[in-house]
């Protein structure tokens, strides 16, 4: 957490200043990356395990923001997956 409070710092200044303002930006963009990465990851398992809620412990409101549509719209397809596969069982017999 100290990495993404040191990134929010340097955010509010003006990168212009920084004699390597490009390096931040870039080390800014990897952090990011991994963040995301790490998110997307436990999201997977959380949809894979059939999850029905979630701890949201140190995560920002970006983060979060980023995932929001993409939660909402993969729960209701495995929803429409299970409902197909009853459907389709309940006609065999």
């Amino acid at each position: 957490m100290i990495a993404l409070s040191v990134c929010f710092v340097l955010i509010s200044r003006d990168l212009s200043v920084y004699v390597c303002s490009y390096e931040i930006e870039i080390l800014f963009q990897d952090l990011w990356d991994v963040r995301i990465s790490k998110l997307r990851t436990s999201v997977d398992f959380f949809i894979k395990t059939g999850g029905t809620h979630a701890r949201l412990d140190y995560l920002t409101v970006a983060e979060i923001n980023s995932m929001r549509p993409l939660l909402p719209h993969a729960l209701d397809f495995m929803d429409r997956l299970a409902n197909v596969s009853i459907l389709s069982e309940d006609n065999l017999f």
